[in-house]
């Protein structure tokens, strides 16, 4: 090691007890150079980790993209779900990252293999079909019949259309999610987005 680069805030070891000035004084004895860099600020805040998960679970993702200074995606292994049977069929993914984004209905890109796709991604708990105690992250791609179990997918965040609420009957579920990909298609036409129109099959 011979050039460590830190924030004014840096810390590190046993309770958090190494700081900047620790460092500089190993650098004496173990030869490196510490360089503190100032803080790098956007929206009037300091960019910070804490701060991109906020924004996170905000659904703030045009807030988070910019202090990535990159789009926010995550990646998963697709797994089995419950089987029900709803006319749009998704891709349940196992998340390792606990960091997704606010719960709702999110207009993503999705990378599989070397191709890229685009769909509707609900993350949440199914109020309506399941009900479930653990978040889900429901992939439902366009255009799309391959069987991916045991697949990763790569979901890239773009909008969020709305949050997520259970509906009366599976029917009124329905109609809005055939909404919901209208929503997103427009979105993705206006932002100039090529959605493809061919089977996959």
């Amino acid at each position: 090691m011979k050039f460590i680069v830190i924030g004014r805030d840096f810390k590190f070891g046993l309770n958090a007890k190494g700081d900047i000035n620790l460092l500089k004084k190993f650098s004496l004895k173990y030869n490196y150079n510490v360089k503190v860099i100032n803080d790098v600020k956007l929206f009037g805040k300091r960019i910070s980790s804490t701060l991109i998960r906020k924004y996170l679970k905000q659904g703030k993702i045009e807030k988070v993209r910019k202090m990535l200074g990159r789009e926010y995606k995550i990646e998963g292994v697709v797994i089995h779900g419950k089987h029900i049977g709803f006319k749009y069929p998704t891709a349940n993914l196992k998340i390792e990252n606990e960091n997704t984004p606010a719960t709702g209905v999110w207009a993503v890109m999705v990378e599989y293999g070397k191709k890229k796709y685009f769909g509707a991604v609900n993350i949440g708990f199914a109020p309506t079909l399941k009900k479930e105690e653990k978040k889900l992250v429901e992939v439902h791609i366009f255009n799309f019949h391959k069987n991916i179990y045991g697949k990763i997918l790569k979901v890239t965040f773009l909008k969020k259309i709305r949050n997520e609420k259970k509906f009366k009957s599976i029917k009124s579920l329905t109609e809005q999610v055939k909404n919901d990909i209208k929503v997103i298609k427009r979105f993705l036409k206006k932002r100039g987005f090529y959605e493809p129109e061919r089977s996959s099959r």
